[in-house]
């Protein structure tokens, strides 16, 4: 518990030479461990000034630059020391608050350039604009994410001078200390094909299409995937389901869990820029499409490479006829089966309780009302395996 002696071992350790690597990198955490001891236990500010300002030492070669920072400036606020003054100038402009990195998002709408910050702006200041300037201008609008900050509202083709200014304040009471300045260009949009939805429940009869989604692309490679009956409950419980999904996922759905029922292309207008939805026609290019589960993926028809890796725009979609709403009650779990055309209820259909691992735990039909019930205890399973899931099949 002595002061003293804490505060001269730090400057011992402080000055010590490493002669071995296991020394270089103890060092700095002794220095920082006596530093802050002596800091504890010190009652002149004097005394607490120097061993902050070792453990500084300490955390600088540590590299942990934002405790070093805060040391330092606890330090000086104790006691002014020029050259420790000087130090925590250097160290601040070389390692405190300041832009990192960069990136032009131009595939965002409209384009724009965020700026990775070291630390969390000020989270009391409303407007950033005022800390930005653009040539040519002027800053419309600045929006805080995180550790970002995004300068909005850029335009396609066109090169600008943005400059983040000195001053601009940030989270752990520092500002930035220099202006950034940084010359960028803003190209067009990369070719794009995404899907509107998530999914859709297609009529058996009548399909309008599939709304698609395309920006500077003139062509979508489509291909249209079909899940095999005994496939369904395992795709539902999936982590790829209502997912976007790769290439090897869609080679799986075609060689192992269902069959590729239909591949092409569709043209799409292209202005440049903007985004175009088309609406891919169903039942014209594929004719009746027999109830079941299906899997559409798009991608730009030019786009080669990383088919396999990347995820591809992906929609999934039910055709069917029957719309199916279940209820679990103390007498057992029901079934209300009814029309999506005009939700009537269904007579004889055959609705199946599955579980988890695709055995069928029983059989129903449902009456004139469109219902069906299941006892209850085929519900009460041990363990999540025997979870039940329900699927509904009309048999023509």
């Amino acid at each position: 518990k002595n002061a003293e002696l804490w505060l001269k071992l730090a400057r011992n350790l402080a000055t010590a030479q490493p002669i071995n690597d296991e020394d270089n990198y103890q060092l700095p955490t002794k220095m920082i461990g006596a530093g802050l001891k002596a800091y504890i236990l010190a009652s002149a500010a004097a005394e607490e000034a120097e061993a902050l300002a070792i453990a500084a030492q300490g955390f600088a070669a540590r590299e942990t630059w934002r405790p070093a920072l805060q040391a330092y400036k606890e330090s000086l606020r104790l006691a002014e020391n020029p050259t420790i003054r000087a130090t925590y100038e250097q160290t601040r402009a070389d390692h405190g608050f300041r832009i990192t990195d960069y990136r032009v998002e131009n595939d965002a709408m409209p384009p724009r350039v965020c700026f990775e910050m070291s630390d969390p702006p000020a989270r009391a200041v409303s407007d950033f604009a005022p800390y930005f300037r653009l040539d040519p201008g002027p800053v419309t609008a600045v929006t805080a994410e995180g550790t970002r900050l995004c300068v909005e509202g850029l335009k396609y083709g066109q090169r600008y001078t943005i400059t983040a200014r000195k001053g601009l304040p940030s989270a752990v009471e520092e500002d930035l200390v220099r202006d950034f300045e940084y010359s960028i260009y803003v190209r067009d949009r990369s070719p794009a094909v995404r899907f509107a939805g998530k999914s859709y429940v297609l009529p058996r009869t009548g399909q309008n299409g599939v709304p698609l989604l395309t920006v500077n692309s003139k062509e979508a490679r489509l291909a249209l995937y079909r899940i095999g009956d005994r496939a369904l409950v395992n795709n539902v419980l999936s982590s790829n389901f209502l997912a976007q999904i790769d290439g090897y996922t869609a080679d799986s759905l075609a060689s192992r869990e269902g069959a590729k029922v239909w591949e092409g292309t569709l043209e799409t207008p292209s202005p440049l820029n903007e985004e175009v939805t088309t609406a891919f026609p169903v039942d014209e290019a594929l004719g009746k499409l027999a109830p079941g589960l299906y899997v559409m993926t798009a991608k730009p028809a030019g786009r080669s490479g990383g088919y396999d890796y990347e995820g591809i725009a992906t929609q999934w979609f039910v055709v069917s006829d029957l719309g199916l709403a279940a209820m679990s009650g103390k007498d057992g779990l029901h079934a209300s089966i009814r029309s999506l055309a005009s939700a009537a209820p269904l007579a004889d259909v055959e609705v199946r309780l599955i579980a988890r691992n695709n055995d069928v735990l029983a059989t129903m039909r449902t009456g004139s009302d469109g219902a069906a019930t299941f006892a209850p205890g085929l519900t009460k399973g041990r363990s999540e395996e025997h979870t039940s899931e329900l699927q509904s099949r009309l048999h023509l």
